[in-house]
């Protein structure tokens, strides 16, 4: 009788045809083997890559990653990270990016080049967004030959001519239209001689000029394009530029030497807010104010409605001496003050206690020759002898950015664009200042900025041009390549 025999047995009773068997299918089961390691491999780094890890090759290391994101204006630009250049242009995000310090490098066809060094950090985004791109030629435009002051350049360009004209700028000039403005507003507009103030409310076409007729001076409110037009002789008529603030369309705040005063155009209501007033300041939907208390003490106020009867708040006592002070409020409110005196210049921050919410002084720096708030990147730039320095409220750290020839003037800063003054020569530069570029030279002049960065305007004696930084390059009329605009009246 036959019967049947396991597989299992047969290969223990006969050894032989297992090591026959092993030397028969052993490429197969290696074969099996490394592709289940490596399954298991792939899907490790797999699922490590998915949650944000890589492996750093340098140290051998496992390293939570983060993410590089790059954007510009104009878009389009061939960005190079380090020595790799990915094929995708701007607007480019890297992730996965191993944390350290990277080099970027932009180039774009017409645009200078734009370099910066950049930290990756772990688990978090670094954002280089909307570079400003600069022309590698910046196109220069003849606006009007015959201008003595500017009034406005946001949406729309209205000067004063040397013919003695209010005018709005434009393929044929157009003269202001006071016909509907009050007959004590029309007879100031039409004998002014000169203007030493034009400042413009931020959301409505309400200007406040500044007006000279002989030797006689004027605050006038007006609206060119419409009805408005109220005229205010002293004490408001010795205002300056940096000291009049616009609060809302129809209400100011003018330090005047040591008075604080309040203007509600809609009441025709002027008060006499303060006296002993160093400095003030409006922003936040608040007024900030220092003035000398009867001990001698300079105090920081703050009035969120200077315009009611309620007192304003007392929120820090005796700070530095000073015959005048400037006040800065970031929008998070944290305050900076620069106290001015003929011989020193000291800017001092108002800090939170991490103990209390009291405000604790502290000073950051001495000498300092101009400040100016970069609202987009929450931070505080700052001059000292030819350096240009900037405090970041975020991290509370100060960090020196570059050096000049000789002593800087901040203009101003629109989009990521920052203008500035040095040797005679205006120049253009990113936030960081690792890219500074030179717009024109003039020893004397003024430089105005728009809302953005697209374009900005040089008077220079009587002559106004306009500069065009990145295309469009139509500027604020259209392309017209060497065209002189004849101001009315002349």
């Amino acid at each position: 009788m036959v019967g049947f025999v396991p597989g299992d047995e047969i290969f223990s009773r006969y050894p032989i045809l297992t090591h026959m068997a092993y030397q028969k299918n052993w490429p197969t089961l290696l074969a099996y083997t490394v592709a289940v390691i490596g399954f298991f491999a792939l899907a490790a780094y797999a699922v490590m890559y998915a949650t944000g890890y890589r492996l750093d090759i340098e140290t051998w290391t496992i390293k939570k990653t983060g993410v590089l994101a790059i954007t510009s204006k104009p878009s389009g630009a061939t960005v190079t990270i380090n020595d790799m250049t990915p094929s995708r242009k701007t607007p480019l995000t890297l992730r996965n990016a191993l944390p350290g310090a990277y080099h970027i490098k932009l180039t774009l066809d017409g645009y200078q080049p734009y370099e910066k060094d950049v930290e990756v950090i772990s688990n978090q985004a670094t954002e280089e967004h909307n570079i400003d791109m600069v022309l590698a030629e910046i196109k220069s435009t003849s606006v009007a030959n015959d201008i003595t002051a500017v009034l406005d350049v946001d949406t729309e360009i209205w000067a004063f001519t040397q013919t003695k004209h209010f005018v709005k700028l434009g393929p044929s000039a157009t003269d202001l239209n006071i016909d509907k403005m009050p007959t004590n507003v029309k007879t100031v507009l039409a004998q002014t001689t000169g203007l030493y103030l034009a400042k413009r409310h931020e959301t409505s076409n309400n200007i406040a000029l500044g007006i000279m007729v002989g030797s006689k001076r004027w605050l006038a409110i007006i609206d060119p394009a419409g009805y408005r037009g109220q005229l205010f002789g002293t004490p408001l008529n010795q205002v300056s530029p940096e000291n009049l603030s616009w609060i809302d369309a129809d209400r100011l705040m003018l330090l005047i030497g040591s008075s604080l005063y309040t203007l509600d155009l809609a009441l025709n209501q002027t008060s006499l807010y303060a006296k002993s007033v160093t400095g003030a300041t409006y922003t936040n939907g608040k007024m900030y104010y220092i003035t000398r208390d009867s001990h001698g003490q300079f105090v920081l106020y703050r009035d969120s409605n200077p315009f009611d009867e309620r007192p304003a708040e007392s929120i820090f006592t005796n700070l530095p001496v000073a015959r005048a002070h400037e006040i800065l409020v970031t929008p998070e409110d944290e305050i900076a003050v620069l106290a001015v005196n003929p011989s020193s210049r000291g800017l001092w921050l108002l800090n939170k206690s991490d103990a209390a919410a009291d405000l604790r002084l502290s000073k950051l720096a001495s000498n300092v020759q101009g400040t100016l708030y970069d609202y987009l990147g929450e931070q505080l730039f700052f001059v000292v002898g030819r350096m240009v320095n900037a405090y970041d409220f975020a991290k509370q750290t100060s960090t020196a950015l570059r050096q000049f020839a000789d002593t800087p003037t901040l203009i101003g800063k629109r989009n990521e664009s920052v203008f500035i003054k040095s040797t005679d020569k205006f120049f253009v530069t990113d936030p960081s200042f690792s890219n500074v570029y030179e717009l024109v030279g003039a020893k004397t002049g003024m430089l105005l900025l728009g809302l953005d960065s697209h374009q900005v305007w040089l008077l220079v004696g009587t002559q106004l041009s306009e500069l065009t930084l990145r295309h469009p390059g139509q500027g604020l009329f259209g392309a017209l390549p060497g065209w002189l605009m004849t101001t009315a009246g002349s």
